[in-house]
């Protein structure tokens, strides 16, 4: 997985959403919808993710805040928390979209989820 970690002088970024798997990002015009948006069903999963945060770094509070997030609307609720203890990182993701079939004037209430951040910094201790 390339990106996955990266160097920031001190500190380290991690995409943790790059550990669900392939990640949709919708950007510019792509964002503006002249079409439905159709899947084969609806669909809810829910996945945890346990990070060992290498020794002598911690997390920037501020990071795991920003991985912390929910969406709730009539196309999907998403649920991100986050949470770091004890040198380790504990991600919950849960997912639910609740039609396969979404107008192209709704749009944007799908696609809410895209915008949802999915890198971690850490610092590395003094």
């Amino acid at each position: 997985m390339d990106g996955l970690v990266k160097k920031a002088g001190r500190n380290i970024v991690v995409s943790v959403g790059q550990l669900f798997g392939q990640q949709t990002h919708i950007e510019g015009k792509a964002r503006k919808r002249d079409m439905d948006l159709i899947y084969d069903y609806p669909r809810s999963y829910s996945v945890t993710l346990n990070l060992n945060i290498p020794s002598g770094y911690s997390v920037a509070q501020e990071s795991l805040q920003k991985l912390n997030n929910h969406i709730d609307n009539e196309a999907v609720r998403l649920t991100t928390k986050s949470r770091d203890s004890d040198g380790k990182l504990s991600h919950h993701l849960s997912e639910s979209v609740y039609s396969s079939v979404f107008l192209s004037q709704n749009g944007s209430k799908f696609l809410a989820c895209s915008t949802v951040p999915t890198s971690l910094r850490a610092s590395k201790s003094s």
